[in-house]
């Protein structure tokens, strides 16, 4: 399995940092990710208990023959990566069934794609045989759980009496609906089981029409969709929205809930084959210092993340405010002020995310090129928001900014005890201890309180969403509730000047003196001066 050196040019390098990328340069990353299976294959042939398997002999009479690029780019479908990674990944590397059998599905199916005349016994312990890519044999009652799988250059067949063929489905040209690949449980999501036909008919519908979508209003993401997604995975529908996810060892592989519209899955397949692209050219060159981790605050999430989850959550919702950006003009009445919401969050999250990476000991030299080409990307895409929809993205960010701080920012005991004795003795505020960032302090990720949904919905509907509270009234609740997040959050919006400022940036600090009894507005105007002096030195 010979395996040829892959590299894009600078003006590629540049043109897929800044969100896009053309033909060529995406078939490279996908050729790219041909040649990382096949780099893991032999590393599993030799390092595991599998390298005896009668299934190399096929693979190999199939490589021998120099096949075409169309067969290599299935060569096992997106799980291939996944499957060869869990096995060198484990201790000792021992394969169980399962995964023996899908050595020998795999040879298999790599055959079928490229006319390769064979026959191969396998052990079908369980009754079935997965083909990735082609389908799964069932019911066979084969003898002793052996099977035999033969191929004479136009019939895929097996000799159980009463085996059943299952094929994958077509979604589109080029796109399949997998809801048979026992890999395929990689999304830490539920997956579905098959799908009734009327469902997976009306998905594949469901995807011709947002892949014409992307075709007409979002040309320059096309390549990226068409190179990046490959399989299409049914997740069971969650109690509340709709979710989509990706894996950095399942290229070509999108997972996602039922999507309701062509638009909503246009959104996931943008946002989605980000993911993959960067997956993909993540394993070409380093972006991020391998000696870097610091966790950051990422404007979409409520946990603190490493600096390689933020740089793929930026580039990903980059592409979120490109399709926003797009689809405000698209569309008329209270559904273009939510596009137009959308477009200035999204965009808002991203350059805010790219500030954050672009500090000094984060990025490699490449990934500082890298960051610096999609922050060109996002500053230079229009600023036409609506004053009030501007206003109403600055209070959410603020919210859910206030909320993430609070969550995990920790201050040490001596670090309280200093502040709140310099209070104490009418003293100015002492130098502030740097933002400690601490991971675990919430468990679970999460988006932003209900405060920053409400004024998300005010600002989409141009009304205001309830009279504000007072700063007096802020004090009381938050002196007899010192965690209430949304009282701080709310106390950041009604404060002006660097009082705003402190608690915007440092609400653990003016909450660890309002637990002693120090109204909060007060202790955000003591603590003020010195993010005012902080913003003047700017």
């Amino acid at each position: 399995m010979n395996v040829r050196p892959h590299g894009l040019t600078r003006a590629q390098f540049a043109d897929i940092a800044a969100g896009g990328g053309d033909a060529q340069a995406l078939t490279g990353l996908a050729e790219a990710q041909v040649s990382k299976r096949l780099l893991l294959l032999r590393e599993v042939r030799r390092v595991t208990g599998l390298g005896d398997e009668p299934a190399w002999a096929l693979l190999d009479a199939v490589m021998d023959d120099n096949p075409p690029a169309g067969v290599l780019a299935n060569l096992g479908g997106p799980f291939t990566d996944l499957w060869a990674t869990r096995l060198l990944r484990r201790p000792g590397g021992k394969p169980t069934p399962v995964e023996r059998r899908y050595l020998a599905g795999l040879a298999a199916a790599v055959a079928v794609v490229a006319q390769k005349p064979f026959e191969l016994w396998l052990d079908s312990a369980d009754g079935g045989v997965f083909l990735p890519g082609l389908g799964r044999f069932d019911g066979g009652a084969w003898a002793n759980g052996k099977v035999l799988i033969s191929y004479d250059g136009e019939t895929l067949g097996t000799d159980g009496p009463q085996a059943r063929w299952t094929p994958c489905r077509s979604a589109a040209e080029g796109v399949l609906i997998d809801d048979l690949d026992p890999n395929r449980d990689c999304f830490g999501k539920p997956v579905t089981d098959r799908l009734p036909e009327a469902e997976a008919a009306a998905l594949a519908d469901l995807c011709r029409s947002a892949l014409r979508l992307i075709d007409e209003d979002y040309s320059g993401y096309a390549p990226t969709v068409r190179a990046c997604f490959r399989v299409l995975i049914p997740l069971v529908e969650p109690a509340a929205g709709s979710v989509s996810v990706s894996h950095q060892n399942a290229f070509g592989a999108i997972a996602t809930s039922g999507p309701t519209d062509a638009a909503q899955l246009a959104l996931t397949l943008l946002h989605e084959s980000a993911h993959l692209k960067l997956y993909a050219l993540l394993d070409l060159v380093d972006l991020v210092q391998p000696g870097c981790d610091e966790l950051f605050h990422a404007p979409w999430r409520s946990d603190p993340r490493p600096p390689g989850a933020l740089l793929q959550g930026a580039y990903a919702h980059a592409a979120v405010a490109g399709f926003w950006r797009v689809r405000r003009h698209r569309i008329t009445g209270p559904a273009a002020r939510a596009a137009e919401f959308e477009y200035a969050l999204w965009r808002d999250h991203a350059r805010r995310a790219v500030e954050t990476l672009s500090r000094p000991g984060v990025l490699t030299e490449l990934g500082v090129d890298f960051v610096a080409n999609l922050a060109g990307c996002l500053d230079g895409w229009p600023d036409d928001i609506r004053p009030d929809i501007r206003a109403g993205v600055t209070a959410s960010a603020t919210v859910t900014d206030v909320e993430w701080r609070l969550r995990n920012h920790e201050l040490t005991d001596s670090g309280a005890r200093e502040l709140a004795g310099a209070y104490a003795e009418n003293r100015p505020c002492p130098p502030l201890p740097a933002p400690r960032v601490t991971a675990g302090l919430i468990g679970a990720a999460a988006m932003a309180n209900e405060q920053a949904r409400a004024l998300r919905q005010a600002a989409i509907a141009a009304e205001t969403a309830e009279e504000p509270p007072t700063v007096a009234d802020l004090d009381e609740r938050l002196l007899a509730d010192p965690g209430d997040a949304s009282a701080w959050a709310l106390l950041a919006l009604a404060l002006t000047g660097a009082a705003a400022q402190t608690v915007r940036e440092r609400p653990e600090l003016v909450r660890t003196l309002a637990a002693t009894g120090i109204r909060p507005s007060a202790a955000a105007a003591w603590l003020s001066p010195r993010f005012a002096a902080a913003e003047d030195s700017v």
